[in-house]
């Protein structure tokens, strides 16, 4: 999910339509990685695969100076950013730190007495010529043992015509066809397949954390009002539900806790890397970045204007801040309501000191394996294989990877 801000084809269309890749790697290339790219693509330069004492002492040698450096910028943040963090924009701005008493206190009073509710969801598919099978699983988890899961299946056919007049529809149902990509694989023009992949998966989750749970705190994998859910992945109908669903759960319930696994914004991770174990930091609000989302949509009339509205009036509401949890633990990024920014921060180092080696929300990691487990790849094929084999061609349409010794783990 983040830090999930802009597409990545997009990106790349307007990096190439700005005709800036040619100078990009001429000027570039050699003081991002110490070489010409001449000698790189020289490949009698290159080492033999078994020769790798040499390989070994070249990493240790580039990691050391990389982390020196790293542990510099470290010491120019804390002492020179560090005071000036405050903003009145953000009027709880700062830097701060819990102590081991508050850690045990979110442990009692919080996390293992059910007060802290996680979800995560999955999408697995299952996609061959004649039909694709999505299976979307969703979970919910807390500390004292309750567990609730749900799933839905959806069969995509790309034509669903009469047996009898196949002939009048084969030009459509190729032309069907061709607009998609390749099994496994996305094409940009294929709008269904990517509203089914990001939106409807986001949706449920947050509409689970909504309707279904009922502790005080919901806690979400990626952002709150991620981007498939703003541009509605293209269809104005999951734009117009998604904004109904998130005023309620950021606005209305407000104590809400999202935390993603690859977080965006290098710069501010930079400033993050030089907190100290049980300190947080908060420093923004998400008004620019959802109001960039927003203004990209294709949509114009009322559903848009909801969504600039949504942006205007949420995005301040939600804060982001960064936090680590442990000496060697990696630093977090997290979102909340403003009303509750510091009991949020609290909350997500408690859960993450739990795992101190990845430093991330242990109940976050609970959810995910409940939902794999229980609604996970090996629940989908197993029955998917069954059913073509009751059709008579158990194996004429089954993907390559899925008849593998490792079936579906590539």
């Amino acid at each position: 999910m983040t830090d999930q801000v802009e597409p990545f084809v997009d990106e790349l269309s307007e990096f190439f339509d700005d005709n800036r890749f040619p100078a990009v790697i001429s000027n570039d290339f050699q003081r991002m990685f110490g070489e010409r790219l001449d000698d790189v693509l020289d490949i009698e330069r290159w080492r033999p695969g078994q020769d790798l004492a040499e390989l070994y002492d070249r990493l240790s040698a580039e990691v050391a100076e990389a982390v020196q450096f790293e542990t510099n910028v470290r010491r120019v943040v804390r002492t020179r950013f560090f005071p000036q963090i405050r903003t009145a924009t953000v009027p709880q701005s700062g830097v701060y730190r819990v102590s081991p008493s508050d850690i045990e206190h979110a442990h009692k009073h919080s996390l293992f007495n059910g007060a802290v509710e996680a979800c995560d969801a999955n999408l697995n598919g299952y996609d061959t010529l004649p039909i694709t099978i999505l299976q979307i699983g969703v979970s919910l988890v807390r500390y004292n043992g309750s567990e609730s899961t749900w799933v839905n299946r959806l069969f995509r056919r790309d034509l669903r015509a009469k047996h009898d007049d196949i002939y009048s529809n084969l030009t459509s149902l190729l032309d069907e066809r061709d607009s998609r990509g390749g099994h496994d694989q996305d094409h940009p023009h294929d709008q269904i397949n990517q509203l089914v992949r990001r939106g409807i998966m986001s949706y449920a989750e947050r509409a689970a954390l909504l309707k279904h749970s009922t502790a005080p705190w919901r806690m979400g994998h990626g952002m709150p009002a991620p981007f498939d859910l703003l541009t509605g992945s293209g269809s104005e109908e999951l734009l117009d539900a998604s904004i109904d669903l998130l005023h309620e759960l950021i606005e209305t319930h407000k104590r809400v806790l999202f935390v993603p696994s690859s977080p965006g914004g290098r710069g501010m991770l930079t400033i993050g890397e030089a907190l100290d174990p049980l300190e947080y930091m908060i420093y923004s609000t998400q008004e620019e970045s959802l109001l960039r989302i927003v203004s990209r949509n294709r949509f114009s009339g009322r559903v848009q204007q909801r969504a600039l509205n949504f942006a205007r009036a949420v995005g301040p509401q939600i804060v982001v801040g960064m936090y680590r949890a442990a000496a060697n633990a990696p630093v977090q990024v997290f979102y909340t309501h403003r009303d509750y920014a510091h009991e949020a921060a609290l909350l997500c180092i408690a859960d993450s000191v739990l795992q101190a080696y990845r430093g991330f929300p242990l109940l976050i990691d609970l959810a995910d394996t409940a939902c794999r487990n229980s609604l996970g790849i090996d629940t989908l094929v197993p029955s998917v294989d069954t059913a073509f084999a009751e059709a008579g061609v158990h194996f004429r349409y089954m993907p390559e990877r899925y008849n593998r010794t490792q079936r579906g783990r590539s």
